[in-house]
């Protein structure tokens, strides 16, 4: 959830997109305790730049920005962090059609330059879109495990039903 998670609503976007690197050198020195407000600001618009996010400044509430322009802020912060596995949880819940697909385009690029995407949704078409491996939970296991291309769609809705197990017991 972007507003309980991913943000603090009435921190502004340069605030939130320096959260999880107070500490960086590029941002201050004594390990977090003397910030350089020049440079967080300037990497704040540099970052409003690069990942398009639509706002009247960096110094605005990021509680006032669009769910779109929200979700773009923890992309951004998350993805400049260059971690080795992004873990995306529902990602374009509640978004509009374009900035659902720059999420998505942004997820791909990550994982082009060797980033593990682990993408978490109940969207299946999101899934299908999205996935080179799916694995279908179901009451706490796995129910199914589908390659992502030209993934066998039935057999993936009966997992995600349950009925998988009752399926290949009938045919043998």
């Amino acid at each position: 959830d972007r507003n309980k998670m991913g943000l603090v609503g009435s921190m502004s976007i340069y605030e939130n997109l320096l959260l999880k690197s107070e500490t960086d050198s590029k941002f201050g020195s004594g390990n977090g305790l003397l910030l350089n407000w020049n440079a967080i600001k300037a990497h704040a618009e540099a970052l409003r730049e690069k990942y398009d996010i639509r706002c009247f400044g960096v110094d605005q509430p990021s509680g006032q920005l669009s769910g779109g322009n929200q979700q773009k802020v923890i992309l951004a912060r998350e993805l400049e962090r260059n971690p080795d596995l992004l873990i995306a949880v529902h990602p374009i819940r509640g978004l509009d059609i374009g900035a659902a697909q720059y999420i998505h385009d942004c997820m791909v690029e990550a994982r082009e330059r060797g980033c593990g995407v682990l993408l978490i949704s109940t969207d299946l078409n999101e899934i299908l879109q999205m996935s080179d491996r799916i694995l279908v939970l179901y009451e706490g296991g796995v129910a199914g495990e589908f390659s992502g291309k030209n993934p066998p769609i039935d057999e993936i809705a009966a997992a995600m039903s349950g009925k998988r197990g009752e399926r290949e017991n009938e045919a043998g």
